[in-house]
Formats: structure tokens, sequence, C-alpha cells
């Protein structure tokens, strides 16, 4: 059989049984294409602490680089406690930990952002109940006020509900007073004014 024949069949015929025989083979030989062959089938694989170790052993720096971003998403016991973390080198584990250090800075980094961003959205809601709470007294008052009602009625001592003109004063006044006030918007939304 042609030498080109024998590894175009290696090509189509790569699986999980012959895939480590055939980098053994390569790495001996040199053959960089059935290697480079073997590490795109593997990196075709869910990433696992398994293929670390060859791709550490027949230097596979793409493959590597896929598993360690998988190897530092481990718990520290399922590292201590993995018969595959043994195969490899200290250099590699030693990587391993600091991928995981920097991760655990990252996430704790990000934690500290929403916790700041927390505090101060719940000062701006402590904030916004405290201006709704004065608005809402404002409001309130309006009924109570002689100068808000129309020129019929202002010298009543009670409010008139029944006259259209008092009513529109105080919806007036309480629209003005909820476009004002910023945090009483969303509750009372601008109206259009009304055409005579």
């Amino acid at each position: 059989m042609h030498y080109n024949s024998v590894w175009f069949h290696i090509f189509l015929s790569l699986s999980d049984a012959n895939v480590k025989f055939l980098l053994e083979l390569s790495s001996e030989f040199q053959i960089s294409r059935v290697k480079e062959r073997c590490e795109q089938f593997l990196k075709n694989q869910e990433c696992s602490l398994a293929n670390l170790v060859v791709a550490e052993k027949y230097n596979l720096y793409s493959l590597y680089k896929c598993c360690m971003d998988f190897a530092k998403t481990k718990t520290l016991e399922e590292l201590d406690s993995s018969a595959e973390c043994k195969k490899l080198s200290p250099q590699t584990l030693l990587k391993i930990y600091h991928a995981k250090i920097q991760m655990l800075r990252d996430y704790s980094k990000e934690l500290t952002q929403k916790d700041r961003q927390t505090i101060k959205d719940c000062e701006n809601l402590r904030m916004e109940k405290e201006n709704m709470k004065r608005s809402l007294q404002g409001i309130y008052g309006l009924w109570e006020t002689p100068s808000k009602r129309c020129y019929r009625h202002i010298a009543d001592s009670a409010f008139n509900y029944s006259c259209p003109d008092c009513n529109e004063k105080i919806y007036f006044e309480v629209r003005k007073l909820c476009g004002e006030g910023q945090h009483l918007r969303r509750y009372f939304p601008k109206q259009p004014d009304k055409k005579s």
C-alpha cells in the first residue's frame, strides 16, 4: 500500500481506541500532520483532565489551553481526588492553581462591584422614598389650601368636591407637583395639556 494511502486511511479511522496509539507514533517519528489531526480529534471531544494529561505528554498546545480552562473550573476537592491530576507535572498543577486563583479574584471583583451598585441603588431608593413621602404630603395638603380653590369657594371652610373648577385646579396642582418630582413620574405619567 502506498505511503500516502496509509495515512489517508488513518485520517479516516481515528477513534478513541487508536488516537493515543497514533499520537505515540506521530511523536516518535515526528509526523506533525498526524499529530495535528489527533489533536483536532481530541479538541472535538469534551474537555477533561484526562485529555489535559495527553496534551501535556505530547505537547498539544491548543488542546492544552482548552483543557486548562476546564481544569480551573474544578473544585479543589475534585482536583485533589482525581487520579488524572496525579499524572500531571508539578508545573501544570501550579498553572491550574494560579488560573483558579485568578478566576476567584475576578469573581470576587465582580461581586464587589455588584455589592457597591446594590448599596448605591438602595440609597437612591431610600432618597426616592423620602422625596415621594414629602411630595405626597404636599399633595394631601392641597385640599386644605384655600388658594388652590376656584374664586367662588376660596373663602369656604372646606373643599367643595362637587365644584368642577375646584377639582380642575387641584388636578392642575397635582400634575404640576408630579411633573416637578422625578420620583413620582413613574406613578403619575405626564398627560397632554387639555385643549380649551
